[in-house]
């Protein structure tokens, strides 16, 4: 079980492209993981949310894969490094 204490993160970024291929990387692998998606465009700012400022924008969400602290030694992060 991957919790917070035995836990490392892979990947943290909005790029749903690279976030894809990790993934695929790590199911290839066998490797369990586990995701968390951050909606960084329905923040708070006092007023109004930043979505309602400016609208949809790229990069809005962020994406964080986390695998197990054992499973984190097994990962090729040079060729996790060719995904553009």
């Amino acid at each position: 079980m991957i919790t917070f204490f035995n836990s490392e993160t892979v990947y943290l970024g909005d790029d749903i492209k690279k976030f894809n291929f990790i993934r695929e990387y790590l199911d290839f692998k066998k490797i369990k993981y586990k995701i968390k998606i951050y909606n960084v465009s329905n923040r708070w700012d006092g007023r109004s949310t930043v979505k309602s400022i400016v609208g949809n924008i790229k990069g809005a969400n962020k994406y964080e894969i986390i695998v197990h602290r054992k499973d984190f030694k097994k990962i090729n992060f040079n060729h996790l490094s060719k995904c553009n």
